[in-house]
């Protein structure tokens, strides 16, 4: 059974896959555009608050310690305590852009490093 936070979470989250604005997911849901904002926000802010310490928590120096040990024995990257990844967002061609936004996967996009 799924709890309501994971539900949440869930729903906000194919939302944000949708690559729809704000506004038209606003109308999808027949509200205004504000409400819809405000919905979303509150409910991030609560979930935040929720989930950071369990998910998120501060680290120590330990962590980052056993975080680095970690890095170094499995990657062979020593001193290295986390690591980034990346998505493709797609764009329309910019004007005079050239080839600079065009990516391998063969669409003009820019890229989110999370």
């Amino acid at each position: 059974m799924i709890c309501k936070i994971e539900y949440v979470v869930i729903r906000l989250f194919q939302i944000s896959l949708t690559g729809m604005s704000f506004r038209a997911l606003a109308f999808s849901f027949r509200m205004g555009d504000t409400a819809f904002r405000r919905i979303v926000k509150e409910t991030v802010e609560i979930l935040w608050e929720e989930l950071h310490r369990l998910h998120m928590p501060l680290s120590t120096t330990e962590c980052l310690k056993s975080n680095a040990k970690q890095f170094e024995n499995i990657w062979n990257f020593p001193h290295v305590v986390g690591c980034l990844d990346g998505k493709h967002i797609r764009i329309v061609c910019l004007t005079d852009s050239g080839a600079m936004f065009f990516n391998y996967k063969r669409y003009f996009s820019v890229v989110l490093q999370g």
